[in-house]
């Protein structure tokens, strides 16, 4: 059996990132009004916050029933018990909404936002939050995916209720942050075979049924997409919708859509139907995402794990960060290592170290958080890596320098990037993406299948007609790092209102959780575009 682990996400994501940042405009788009590169986060016209009455409701929508999926199909008795036990049913057909909104104003619009690749509500819950502050008359609906559904967060959600983390360490298998056996449920392929079916079109048929759901209320409805989340954005509003006879493009839906720091468009690397059916091996060599042979055969893990089910690496994000926000300055229970050397460190420390962007060459996927109190070896700057070396003068363990200590280098908040990581309402992860949904994006050409084998699966086939109001932002040291990646998506299209601001500083991860004393960019630069072009 050809292995599977996690490293064709991250090829998946090496993949986008080169492709995205290769792109090559010939000429300058009419149809961009406003167009700003290399605005520095600080300069930012910050917008009044008018009211602090922020609400969270938490609401279902019936998905796509997809015919393999319960209750269309009975399942498992663990999985059974498990959904019973955290849910109340066996439903998996269907999605969830967190829904932010000011019960003090009448909101007018209602901005739905899709969360990237194996991400979940917490990614994006502090823009949320931050833009309705901003924008009072406007609801943010979050979209949660079905794949969500399938995780055990009741050990972290008892240790976030009660601060207590005795359990949790307890929980965990020695000199790891692994969890011990059968400490929470961990699908086998029996109990998920059905997710070898969840692709693309199932997750349109879904946020369809959630976009439908706000269109009945009557207000403008915005869809937006952060990070790899703008793929689903683009490709949903290029795809066609057919209920009961009826055609309707998904542009047709909605009233607007902005683009958080996510490829619009890429050149699928699934690039034949045999690839489609059978798999195909990406970079580096080795690494195999399974076909639709295989996968809707109910015999290979369906999700993208090592093929056992592990979560391993999002357990251990999670697990740093609740220790981060229960006992910061406590000692971390597995010392950090360093070259040759390891070193005592606190849970606060262990937990940022992970993202920073000072100690990770790949600095995509990474936050300006501040930097370790400790040696280093290397130079602080944006473009190098620095490593620990020892501890500081009288220090004992590694410690933490909060980011208002290097204003102007550092911008990230420290408690709201935990609050979204360590919260016992969401998730920041998303343990069980399904492997079909890297298959079938990577299936879909510039969001056109309208030609070539594509166009048997998928209906991706109306992207030279959308024509609505668009908000594109980018970071220069994010996802999308130049304006014209932008500019080559809306070339594609009819869209003749169009706004790009790129952003200078900012890291992926820093996008979402600037707040507090700081400025949110992304909030301010989306309640202004809104009010100038809805009211």
């Amino acid at each position: 059996m050809k292995k599977t682990s996690f490293l064709p996400l991250f090829s998946f994501l090496l993949i986008i990132s080169t492709i995205t940042n290769c792109a090559i405009v010939k000429q300058m788009l009419p149809a961009v009004k406003e167009s700003k590169t290399g605005v520095s986060p600080l300069s930012i016209e910050e917008e009044v916050i008018k009211n602090t009455n922020v609400q969270l409701e938490i609401f279902s929508v019936a998905g796509y029933n997809e015919p393999h999926t319960p209750p269309l199909q009975k399942p498992t008795r663990r999985l059974e018990d498990f959904l019973l036990r955290t849910h109340g049913t066996i439903d998996l057909n269907r999605s969830l909404v967190y829904k932010y909104y000011n019960p003090e104003f009448q909101s007018t619009t209602i901005q739905v936002m899709v969360a990237g690749i194996h991400s979940g509500v917490g990614t994006i819950a502090n823009l949320a939050e931050a833009i309705v502050l901003r924008s009072p008359e406007t609801e943010v609906w979050i979209w949660e995916r079905r794949s969500n559904l399938l995780e055990d967060r009741s050990l972290f959600i008892e240790t976030l209720q009660t601060k207590n983390t005795s359990r949790l360490l307890e929980s965990l298998e020695p000199d790891t942050y692994k969890p011990k056996a059968d400490i929470i449920f961990t699908p086998t392929t029996d109990d998920i075979s059905f997710a070898g079916f969840w692709g693309f079109n199932v997750f349109a048929g879904d946020l369809f049924n959630v976009i439908n759901k706000a269109k009945s209320l009557e207000k403008k409805v915005i869809l937006s997409g952060y990070s790899l989340g703008v793929m689903y954005v683009t490709n949903f509003l290029a795809n066609l919708f057919t209920t009961d006879g009826v055609a309707e493009p998904g542009y047709s839906l909605v009233d607007g859509a902005v683009l958080y720091d996510g490829p619009s468009q890429i050149d699928a690397y699934v690039t034949s139907e045999n690839k489609y059916k059978k798999g195909i091996y990406i970079f580096p060599p080795g690494n195999f995402i399974h076909g639709i042979n295989e996968l809707e055969t109910g015999k290979i893990y369906p999700c993208n794990t090592d093929g056992t089910g592990a979560i391993d690496p999002f357990f251990k994000i999670e697990t740093k960060a609740i220790l981060a926000a229960i006992a910061p300055d406590d000692i971390a229970p597995i010392r950090y290592t360093s070259g040759f050397q390891s070193f005592n460190i606190s849970n606060l420390a262990s937990a940022l170290v992970e993202v920073d962007d000072n100690y990770h060459p790949f600095k995509l996927f990474t936050a300006t958080l501040g930097r370790a109190d400790a040696n280093h070896f290397g130079v602080f700057s944006k473009k190098s890596v620095v490593s620990i070396t020892g501890y500081s003068n009288n220090k004992i363990h590694i410690d933490w320098i909060y980011p208002e200590h290097f204003p102007g280098e550092e911008f990230n908040d420290i408690p709201q990037f935990l609050y979204t990581v360590s919260n016992k309402t969401f998730n920041s992860s998303d343990w069980y993406q399904p492997t079909r949904i890297l298959l079938d994006l990577g299936s879909i050409h510039k969001n056109d299948t309208s030609r070539g084998w594509q166009k048997s699966y998928f209906s991706v086939s109306e992207n030279s007609k959308i024509n609505i109001p668009m908000l594109a932002i980018g970071l220069t040291k994010g996802l999308v790092t130049h304006e014209d990646l932008y500019k080559n998506y809306f070339t594609s299209t009819a869209v003749t209102d169009a706004t790009i601001i790129m952003i200078d500083n900012l890291m992926h991860f820093d996008a979402d959780t600037i707040s507090g004393h700081k400025k949110h960019p992304f909030a301010d630069v989306t309640a202004r575009w809104l009010k100038k072009t809805y009211n």
